[in-house]
């Protein structure tokens, strides 16, 4: 495990800090497909992501569940709802095998009133996710549809990738109606955004399976189309 991101909660903190969230909580262990955290469940403690990748999902109206985001190492999950007090507000399911570590609420809460490095930590993160957020309703406003689904392919390389000798394979990492969810487009649009990717040959796909062959043209064509 580790080291992690610089840009996570985990790899923001120095070594006593992370030694010492890790120290106050449990090691769980969970396989793919299964539901680690709970929308509407009480928010009793915090998570931390040690390996593989967990996608963050919500219930939509129409009983559907909604993909918001992914999780990887280093990264926490939960905090809000312990900060506030209020349920759970998305359920995390493991997308491979997850090692986890989680804290008591109460644990938690005090390690950012002992502990500076941490309590910088929380606001740090939370204030990316603002960030985030913020450029994600950028995207849906100004980005085409090609364009989206590649910047969602270019961060499920990232997290859940295996680099294969054809180029990164993403097996089993999401379904086209989740991908469809996340980009705020419609099932059949992302349809032919993938088609016009394979087309392009920068992409081959089968059952809940994409192999991403020009990993470096999906991510150009993130920021822009292309001349």
């Amino acid at each position: 495990m580790g080291p992690y991101p610089e840009s996570t909660f985990l790899g923001s903190l120095d070594q006593a800090d992370q030694d010492a969230v890790l120290r106050a909580g449990r090691t769980t262990r969970h396989q793919p497909g299964e539901t680690v955290l709970r929308e509407g469940g009480p928010s009793t403690s915090v998570v931390f992501v040690m390996a593989g990748t967990v996608k963050l999902v919500k219930s939509a109206s129409s009983g559907r569940a909604v993909v918001l985001e992914l999780r990887g190492p280093g990264e926490v999950m939960g905090d809000l709802g312990v900060i506030d007090g209020e349920p759970r507000s998305a359920s995390a399911v493991a997308l491979d095998r997850v090692e986890l570590v989680v804290l008591p609420a109460a644990a938690f809460l005090e390690l950012t009133r002992s502990r500076p490095g941490i309590a910088q930590a929380m606001i740090a993160t939370l204030v990316r996710r603002l960030r985030e957020a913020s450029g994600r309703q950028l995207e849906l406003g100004s980005t085409d549809v090609v364009g989206r689904v590649c910047a969602r392919l270019a961060q499920l390389c990232t997290s859940h990738g295996q680099a294969t000798d054809d180029g990164v394979l993403l097996d089993r990492a999401i379904s086209q109606q989740e991908l469809a969810d996340w980009c705020g487009s419609s099932r059949d649009s992302i349809v032919r955004a993938l088609g016009e990717l394979r087309q392009h040959g920068w992409i081959a796909t089968g059952r809940q399976r994409v192999l991403v062959v020009e990993p470096d043209r999906v991510r150009a064509r993130a920021e822009g189309p292309q001349d």
